[in-house]
């Protein structure tokens, strides 16, 4: 624990010595770059739009499910001192199957529909474990959720990359993680209390069980919206190599 603070304070006396060098630049079309564009490009576009909802609530709901992880595995399942570290690591693995395996297979025509797929399987992953009181089972609930949450962590990038202008990749990219580390850390501050109010099952139920809502009714909205006036066409290819 020690170490692991110490890395932090390194990454924060880095991040301080960093000095911006280049001044403000206005590009050809007399656009002026400024950083706080970045969430006005993510919401221009009504596909990325609905994705940057979709992710942020469901983010709201799955962090606050952390702090219950290390509870419910020590004081329901009792499992105590390498157990978190298992569960932790099957989630682990789980998101590099996802992105590196998985996520190649998308085609980039369906990488909205992909990233809300993720998201409910990233929150099933969190909602089912609970329901059967065995370590092996919930192992490969996280496993599964891990694999949802590499998928969606994959597409939504590429999605954002597809559907906004390389000029504004910088900004729009920024923005995009300053909404995903708000949702995160805001709901790491709830989760905590969350659990001492309900306990741990419960808040995995209600984390993991919003979260995979907050997926279905994005996949839902797609499906109205290509219903009526199908998305452009952005090529058969997918996101890695055939």
């Amino acid at each position: 624990m020690a170490v692991d603070a110490v890395s932090f304070l390194v990454v924060a006396l880095a991040g301080l010595s960093l000095a911006v060098t280049r001044a403000p630049m206005v590009d050809a079309r007399g656009e002026r770059r400024r950083a706080r564009d970045g969430l006005a490009f993510l919401l221009a576009d009504r596909l990325v739009a609905l994705m940057v909802v979709v992710v942020f609530v469901s983010l709201l709901f799955m962090s606050a499910s952390i702090p219950a992880d290390l509870v419910y595995v020590e004081d329901v399942l009792g499992i105590q001192d390498i157990g978190i570290g298992v569960v932790l690591s099957a989630w682990t693995l789980g998101m590099l199957v996802g992105a590196n395996v998985v996520a190649r297979r998308v085609a980039l025509g369906s990488l909205a529909a992909a990233t809300f797929a993720g998201v409910t399987v990233q929150g099933l992953g969190k909602l089912l474990a609970p329901f059967w009181l065995v370590f092996g089972f919930m192992i490969a609930c996280y496993f599964a959720g891990g694999v949802g949450h590499g998928l969606k962590n994959v597409a939504s990038r590429t999605l954002i990359h597809t559907r906004i202008a390389p000029e504004r990749h910088g900004r729009a990219f920024a923005a995009w993680n300053g909404v995903r580390n708000a949702a995160e850390l805001g709901a790491l501050a709830v989760g905590g209390l969350v659990v001492g109010l309900i306990g741990a099952r419960p808040t995995l139920w209600l984390a993991g069980g919003l979260s995979a809502l907050a997926g279905l009714a994005g996949l839902a909205v797609l499906a109205s919206w290509r219903s009526r006036a199908p998305e452009p066409d952005l090529g058969t290819g997918t996101i890695g190599p055939r």
